[in-house]
């Protein structure tokens, strides 16, 4: 994944630019990085695999992912399957992986989509080890941001094709505070930037901070890419408009949600952009006790950027992409309620701040040891939270979906069963379940 990109020279632990740059050659420094690269590469692969390794060798369809995205592109035309809108606007990325899980026999059909969501995932990685940043410029920065991207948010984003557009606003954020010399990683992020803008309205709301980095670095690569998330926002918007205008259905019927109380969207927005990225669940306001928390990590998040601000010029970007993100996703987001996968994005990209301001010897003794207590409180969280918050995500009960298939063939009128079946919902008679044509039987290797 790294070919074709230049990986910066990354100094060793703790030593200054100026120094590694007297100790080594540019070909060992080059060594080094790849090197030291394919270490954090590979530890975050592992730790992906870590969480849930059945995911790799008995995957599973989540919800919208085989009942809207696969079963569309399985019983549509193409071009249907590649440029309908689905829940209220259009996603490419989901789009795609629907399309691509029709090609392997049914059985394999999951594993798909996976790998759609995991290349995401793991680009995200790439971004990170590739990002030459002042906020990324030593293994140890960019060995603590490629955990928090892995540990950090909801399992309800976890390995799912069609939750990767909560994903690509992170990678989108890698981009735009990278630096932009390199051809071949400019031809790659201008690629990515469209893929990104394309996959739901999330990655659009960063538009306005890549005119702003071209009006202060001059960089055209940034005049480029706001070009071109200028259009995929355009483009998105239409879908938007278009579904909320001839495809109205329920969940599209619940955005933009203009009778919720300003009190009450502001404190979303203040609980899932500072409160949330900290400590996630354990702050989500159910009592006085939690809202107390939730405050007080928003309170402590906001003195360490107010204690930092001497870096503010540098760093602007990071609490502006926050302010965003999570802004326009509570906005759109059903009644208004945000929700934890909105916030996974925002999320790393707070930890990625505080990782800057707790290493930035520039910065007064206050502002670096409360960024780095609340980032090391807030990595410790979601470390020890990693697995066992994905339980209510993978019950052993539930069909696996080679299962399911199986008495598919066997009575093709049969219903496939995917995940979740959570108990609540079946009390409300939600069930994930997908019908596909007896006559498509025969094309699925039956």
């Amino acid at each position: 994944m790294l070919s074709g990109l230049k990986i910066p020279a990354i100094r060793s632990w703790g030593m200054s630019r100026s120094a590694a740059e007297t100790v080594a050659t540019p070909q060992a420094g080059t060594s080094r990085s790849v090197l030291t690269g394919a270490i954090i590469f590979a530890c975050a692969l592992a730790l992906i695999v870590f969480r849930d390794p059945s995911l790799f060798y008995e995957p599973r369809f989540w919800a919208e992912e085989a009942t809207v995205y696969f079963h569309t592109a399985y019983v549509s035309p193409l071009s249907t399957a590649l440029f309908a809108p689905h829940q209220g606007y259009y996603s490419l990325w989901a789009n795609l992986a629907g399309i691509f899980a029709t090609i392997p026999l049914l059985e394999y059909a999951p594993a798909v989509t996976t790998a759609f969501a995991a290349l995401v995932q793991l680009a995200v990685i790439v971004a990170i080890l590739v990002n030459e940043s002042s906020a990324l410029d030593s293994p140890f920065k960019k060995a603590v941001a490629a955990l928090a991207s892995v540990v950090i948010g909801t399992p309800e984003t976890w390995l799912i094709s069609v939750n990767t557009m909560y994903i690509f606003p992170l990678l989108v954020f890698l981009i735009l505070i990278d630096s932009k010399e390199n051809a071949a990683k400019r031809r790659c992020w201008y690629a990515v930037a469209a893929v990104a803008g394309l996959t739901g309205p999330a990655s659009n709301f960063l538009t306005p901070l890549f005119l702003l980095r071209y009006w202060q670095k001059r960089e055209r690569a940034d005049l480029v890419l706001f070009a071109i998330l200028a259009c995929t926002s355009l483009i998105v918007a239409l879908s938007i408009v278009y579904s909320m205008t001839f495809l109205p259905d329920a969940v599209t019927g619940k955005r933009f949600n203009l009778h919720v109380h300003p009190a009450r969207f502001f404190a979303e927005v203040i609980f899932f952009g500072m409160a949330y990225p900290l400590f996630g669940g354990f702050t989500t306001p159910m009592s006085a006790l939690m809202k107390g928390a939730a405050g007080a990590s928003a309170a402590l998040l906001a003195l360490s950027v107010f204690l930092a601000r001497s870096a503010l010029r540098e760093l602007i970007y990071f609490p502006l992409a926050v302010v965003l993100l999570t802004v326009f996703s509570v906005f759109g987001s059903l009644n208004m309620e945000g929700g934890a996968r909105y916030a996974y994005a925002s999320s790393v990209i707070v930890a990625i701040l505080l990782l800057a301001q707790s290493t930035d010897a520039k910065l007064p003794l206050a502002a670096r040891t409360l960024s780095g207590l609340l980032l090391f409180a807030s990595l410790v969280f979601w470390c020890a939270t990693f697995r066992s918050s994905y339980r209510d995500f993978h019950d052993p009960s539930w069909p696996s979906w080679s299962s399911e298939v199986r008495a598919w063939r066997a009575d093709p009128t049969r219903q496939l069963q995917v995940w979740p079946l959570w108990e609540a919902q079946k009390e409300q008679g939600v069930y994930w379940r997908m019908e596909l044509p007896r006559a498509d039987s025969a094309r699925s290797g039956s």
